[in-house]
């Protein structure tokens, strides 16, 4: 390779990481190339594609175009797979923006169907970003969600910091529009961080989008967690910046800067933010909704509350029409502002009413920041697998020359699995909290308020958030603990009446109230066993098999059979197919619950129950009749009596 070739694969590989920092530098970069390249050669190509990606970002349509098409033509006559598609991606983006969603889509697949060696890893992450904005564009957030981790991996392997900027932020926006600022705050302050590493401050004019996207990202979800002096400084170093703001972007830029200003304390300046806001005329439902939302609290901040009433009120007739514009945050704090006003103003009734719509609110924040939480885990748990999969096949490569080495691989690669499930239960733990949130805002309505029907409503809803984050919170802990040895036995005699006695005493008020007999049978046999342990294990039991009766009952019983005691749980419910029962001890295994339905718990609870009696050397097994109920029988060592 000659020193030109050498000099244009430079400018080919400068132009890459510029289109991501420096506008000014990637059009230098592109002129540079095409004046260097031979006509017809791979490198004027190169040159064509860059230029193209330079007009659209400066929003120079008709250009991108024709350097686009000049560039897929010589990428085509040269047979370059990984070119034409990178035009195919710019392509795409030209009709996602127009609408065409089917057209964007069907040049997506194309690219996504190339064998992966053919294509660089920052190739293949711009596929990616560009296919995840389609999904969101359509609606389909989890898509959206998968695809747009993927990029971010492929920016890191791309060893090119303003691609993974890119990729970090739009991630970190997807976190924070679905209302999971947590980890849309830690993804865009990495983006931040790193843009603000590479890019060229003392040339703002020329600066990307990464810069701006990375910091309003990062300022958003600081100011919805609370951080609220750090965003107001964020907020002061992007209004700095003005001049400079990605066009169209300015009244949603001032809007975020007042409520950071806001909520940081200073109303004066986050008044004049969002009078520039509304200044900007900009049309859309949610940029109109977010600045009323500011102005009812800065309202309701100056005691004002009639002026916020009144806004409010007017807002209020329009929420049906709402609903798909705004998220649920926002919605949530339009009804807290309204609540607000309406207090002050001694309207208690309209106070509540809105008070309920903010809960409403609250809980669908809570279950899309799950959905998210939980769907990053999964992503997580998918790249780590494959990244072991990987692994393994070069060790098995190795094996026949290196039997010692392959074993130590395989025991790295079983850590590797065990970090991974620990993962799971580390972020599934967190996701469990949630109900708290529902549990304190509750309590705060309730007590605010005198026992009438509305305090009853909601003080069953406080019942069922905190049972329900007591289960699933007891089974994770539960199952870890085991998993991880820690669980002790304590073996003591005792006569088995004594867990049927408990079970009555717990279950026999939930069987009458749902029609159903509860009848328990024992005789005087005592046994050798961790107490503690056996009762839980009963527990699970009566508990699952009154969970899947509707007619008759359960029966609770203790038979001898030579020098054991079989503790049997009977139901009259409706039976397990044969083809489940080989799986009902395994770990998250829920029959008949397809969607997940987290109410209905982990499906830990046989899984628990199970390794409790392997711990306590306590045979199990099922026996069960679709239609007729089920068995399940659990054998324990007699013992004499004390």
């Amino acid at each position: 390779m000659n020193d030109r070739e050498d000099r244009l694969e430079a400018l080919h590989e400068a132009a890459w990481q510029a289109r991501f920092v420096d506008r000014e530098e990637l059009r230098s970069a592109a002129d540079e190339i095409i004046r260097l390249a031979s006509p017809g050669s791979l490198h004027e190509a190169h040159g064509h594609f860059h230029l193209a990606v330079w007009a659209w970002q400066n929003d120079e349509s008709e250009l991108a175009v024709a350097e686009r098409i000049k560039a897929a033509k010589l990428y085509e006559q040269l047979d370059d797979v990984a070119g034409t598609a990178n035009c195919r991606d710019l392509e795409a983006l030209v009709e996602r923006v127009a609408g065409n969603y089917a057209r964007a889509s069907a040049l997506y697949k194309l690219n996504q169907d190339i064998a992966e060696p053919c294509r660089t890893p920052a190739e293949r992450c711009m596929t990616c970003n560009g296919e995840g904005a389609l999904y969101l564009a359509q609606g389909k957030h989890d898509e959206c969600q998968r695809l747009w981790s993927i990029a971010v991996s492929l920016a890191q392997k791309a060893a090119n910091p303003g691609l993974e900027v890119s990729a970090l932020s739009n991630l970190g926006a997807f976190h924070i529009a679905v209302c999971n600022f947590e980890d849309g705050c830690v993804l865009s302050r990495r983006a931040f961080e790193l843009a603000d590493r590479v890019s060229n401050h003392d040339r703002p004019s020329s600066m990307t989008t990464g810069w701006f996207n990375s910091g309003m990202n990062l300022l958003v979800a600081l100011d919805c967690l609370g951080h609220h002096v750090e965003a107001g400084a964020l907020a002061d170093r992007i209004a700095s910046h003005e001049a400079h703001f990605p066009r169209g972007h300015a009244a949603n830029y001032f809007a975020s800067f007042a409520s950071a200003k806001l909520h940081a304390g200073d109303i004066d300046l986050a008044e004049r933010f969002l009078h520039r806001s509304v200044a900007m005329e900009d049309t859309g439902a949610a940029r109109d909704l977010e600045q009323a939302i500011l102005q009812a609290e800065i309202w309701n901040l100056r005691g004002e509350h009639q002026l916020a009433r009144d806004l409010c009120a007017t807002w209020d007739l329009r929420q049906t029409q709402l609903q798909g514009d705004a998220s649920a945050y926002d919605l949530m704090r339009f009804h807290r502002a309204a609540t607000r006003a309406n207090e002050a103003l001694r309207d208690f009734e309209t106070a509540f009413r809105h008070e309920k719509f903010a809960f409403e609110h609250y809980e669908a924040l809570v279950a899309t920041s799950a959905r998210a939480r939980r769907l990053t885990l999964e992503l997580q748990t998918e790249l780590q697998r494959t990244e072991w999969q990987r692994d393994q096949a070069r060790r098995l490569r190795i094996a026949a020359e290196h039997e010692q080495a392959r074993l130590g691989d395989l025991n790295r690669a079983l850590e590797a699995a065990n970090a991974a499930k620990s993962s799971f239960l580390a972020a599934a733990s967190h996701d469990l909290r949630q109900p708290v949130m529902a549990v304190s805002l509750l309590a705060e309505a309730l007590t605010a308020r005198s026992s009438d029907p509305v305090q009853i409503e909601l003080a069953t809803r406080i019942q069922h958030s905190s049972a329900a984050l007591q289960r699933l919170l007891s089974e994770l802990l539960d199952i870890s603990e085991l998993d991880a040895g820690a669980a002790a036995v304590s073996l003591q005699r005792f006569p088995i009446s004594d867990c049927l006695i408990a079970i009555d005493s717990e279950f026999r008020e939930i069987a009458s109230k749902r029609s159903l007999d509860l009848r328990l049978a024992a005789g005087a046999q005592w046994v050798l066993s961790d107490r503690h342990y056996l009762l839980r294990i009963l527990r699970n039991l009566v508990a699952n098999a009154f969970s899947y009766t509707d007619r008759g009952g359960v029966l609770v019983a203790a038979r001898r059979r030579n020098d054991s005691l079989l503790l049997e749980v009977w139901d009259t419910g409706v039976g397990i197919p044969a083809e489940h029962l080989p799986h009902l001890f395994e770990e998250f295994y829920q029959v008949g619950n397809r969607a997940r339905d987290r109410r209905k718990g982990l499906g830990l609870g046989l899984a628990i129950t199970k390794r409790l009696a392997a711990l306590l050397n306590h045979p199990i097994e099922v026996k069960s009749r679709v239609g007729k109920g089920t068995l399940v029988r659990v054998t324990l060592p007699l013992c004499e009596t004390d």
